[in-house]
């Protein structure tokens, strides 16, 4: 069994904790984090005898496996703190969660002997711990790192029943604008919808009542075929008129989002001439529209 500590007990942490004490390859022997408190309820959420440890740096020693799940900025810095000391430490597999910093970070760790580095990041959300760990099987993880390290990695990820995906460091900056387009842009989405719809007559605990069944079955219809083919509304049928309405309204009423419409606009009518649906003129006049 692989004893694994937690240095950062913020939702990440403690997501994976508890998900790695479900299987008895793994057990969670110490939480720590600079606030005490969030120690405590990650050592809660955790479960199965995970304590709360006051030094990090004792706890690093008695594991063989230590996530550093802090903020993506103070990453370095902790694990700096943790292996630039006097202390010696071998036989570990350090790991950090961010999904844009590659795991070069952890370079203070390689000094020690047979000490490896690696990160992994989850291609999910962790909004509500619970609902994550019910859900996690089948999550694609993205993992790279030393070569030593991948494949317990690989393993941990298996595990958990997730699907291993090995990427080059040098993308993970790319891959993780991806993430941030397919979920945080979304949830702006979802906010913008939310307040043309409350200036319209919606009262605020319809809106988004009203729109879930539009956006849950644009979903479905994304993951069974495809974006391009998904693409539906004005644009995908060459409606000129309708966006020039749709410009005057916002200009008149939201003007803080016309450059975000319009930028939309210019890359969904990229997508509509790839799905055949308009025809290079209707492309053109739709591009005149948006620019009135």
């Amino acid at each position: 069994m692989h004893k694994v500590v937690i240095i950062g007990s913020g939702q990440v942490g403690q997501t994976l904790g508890r998900l790695l004490n479900q299987f008895n390859k793994y057990k969670v022997i110490g939480v720590w984090d600079r606030n005490i408190n969030n120690a405590r309820a990650g050592a809660r959420f955790i479960g199965r005898g995970a304590r709360i440890c006051s030094d990090k740096t004792v706890a690093v020693q008695q594991a063989d496996i230590v996530f550093i799940t802090t903020p993506d900025s103070v990453i370095q810095q902790v694990c700096d703190s943790i292996f630039t000391g006097r202390n010696a430490f071998s036989n570990k597999i350090v790991l950090h969660c961010s999904g844009s910093l590659p795991s070069a970070i952890l370079k203070s760790a390689q000094r020690h002997k047979r000490v490896y580095i690696a990160s992994i990041h989850p291609i999910q959300t962790f909004a509500d711990k619970a609902e994550t760990v019910s859900n996690f099987k089948g999550t694609y993880c993205v993992y790279e790192g030393q070569r030593q390290a991948l494949a317990i990695v690989r393993n941990i990820i298996s595990t958990l029943g997730g699907k291993p995906i090995e990427i080059k460091a040098r993308d993970k900056t790319l891959y993780h604008i991806g993430c941030v387009f397919a979920s945080n842009y979304l949830v702006t989405l979802m906010r913008t919808a939310q307040e043309f719809l409350s200036g319209c007559g919606f009262k605020d605990k319809d809106v988004l009542r009203a729109i879930q069944p539009l956006v849950a079955s644009t979903v479905r219809n994304i993951m069974t075929i495809g974006p391009v083919s998904a693409l539906t509304g004005p644009i995908a049928r060459g409606d000129a008129l309708i966006i020039k309405d749709h410009i005057r309204a916002i200009r008149k009423v939201q003007p803080l989002y016309m450059a975000l419409y319009r930028e939309l606009g210019k890359h969904t009518v990229g997508m509509a001439r790839q799905k055949g649906t308009i025809s290079a003129f209707q492309a053109s006049l739709l591009r005149k529209a948006m620019s009135i």
